[in-house]
C-alpha cells in the first residue's frame, strides 16, 4: 500500500531516513561527518518542517502493514544541467528498508511516482545519486534515467561528488 505521508509520520520518516542513508552512504564520509548530517537531515524537527512544506510531496510504502520505504518528490523543479526542459519533478528521495530489497518495492515506488509527475504535466524526473552507489545507479538506468551532469553533495565537511540523472517522458 501507498499513502501520502502526514505531519504524524515524521517519526517514521526520519527514522528510516537515518537507517537507509547510513545503509547506502556509511563509508562516503567521516563517521562525525555521517552523524552530524544525520543529526540535522533527519532529525524530527526537519523532518516536520519538510513535511509541512506543500511543495514537498512525500509518500509511504507499507508491505504486509511494515513501512519498507518512503518518497519525497517536489513537482516543478528546475536542474541546471537540464536547461532545455521546463516542468521538472525532482526525485529527492526513495529510500527503501534493505530489509525489504528484492521485493520490487523501489520499482513499485518509483512508479508510483512517475505516474504522479505525469499526471502533474511534468517533462520528466530528475535527482542526484552518489557516484558510488552502484544498485541505485543501475536501477534508474534500468528505469531509463540516464547520467547528464555532475555535482558535489556535502555530508558535513566531506564533498562528495553525485551524478546527476534524468528521465524524460
Amino acid at each position: 500500500m501507498i499513502r501520502k505521508a502526514e505531519i504524524q509520520d515524521a517519526a517514521d520518516i526520519s527514522s528510516l531516513g537515518r537507517i537507509t542513508f547510513l545503509e547506502a552512504h556509511r563509508h562516503s564520509s567521516p563517521e562525525e561527518d555521517l552523524n552530524a548530517y544525520l543529526d540535522s537531515r533527519f532529525h524530527i524537527d526537519e523532518v516536520t518542517h519538510e513535511l509541512s512544506d506543500p511543495k514537498n510531496h512525500f509518500f509511504l510504502y507499507f508491505h504486509n502493514e511494515q513501512l519498507a520505504g518512503y518518497s519525497k518528490i517536489v513537482f516543478d523543479m528546475p536542474a541546471v544541467q537540464i536547461p532545455e526542459a521546463t516542468n521538472l519533478c525532482k526525485l529527492e528521495r526513495l529510500y527503501i528498508s534493505k530489509d525489504f530489497y528484492g521485493k520490487k518495492i523501489g520499482l513499485k515506488l518509483f512508479q508510483f511516482n512517475k505516474e504522479l509527475c505525469l499526471q502533474h504535466q511534468q517533462a520528466g524526473i530528475w535527482l542526484t545519486v552518489w557516484v558510488e552507489n552502484e544498485r541505485a545507479i543501475a536501477f534508474y538506468e534500468r528505469a531509463g534515467f540516464r547520467i547528464v551532469g555532475e555535482i558535489l553533495f556535502k555530508v558535513g565537511t566531506t564533498e562528495n561528488p553525485n551524478y546527476v540523472m534524468w528521465l524524460e517522458f
